[in-house]
């Protein structure tokens, strides 16, 4: 997946879902940076590129974490170790 990709998908969110104060835009610049470091860390790895449709995935997945406190079943380990790199960096972003 393109960066530019990316950002458009997490633009077009942004947009569906009306976040316009700049707390919100600080995290969403900061998942897609690490959706960016993630999908760059897995082309290292030799692996495939994360897909736009893993990062949809993943953003559902991170909603549903936060409601539940816990993962949905049967969740790809890609997509949970990216909502798991999202949690620690919005929980180092909003406690440190």
């Amino acid at each position: 997946m393109e960066t530019e990709e990316i950002e458009k998908l997490f633009d077009r969110l942004s947009q569906q879902h009306g976040i316009a104060s700049e707390a919100s835009k600080q995290i969403f610049t900061l998942l897609i940076h690490v959706t960016l470091k993630y999908r760059d860390t897995l082309v290292e790895m030799g692996e495939k590129a994360l897909t736009v449709e893993e990062t949809r995935e993943a953003l559902d997945e991170l909603v549903y974490m936060m409601k539940e406190n816990t993962f949905s079943k049967n969740v790809p380990d890609r997509i949970q170790n990216l909502v798991t790199l999202w949690n620690e960096e919005i929980k180092h972003q909003i406690y440190n």
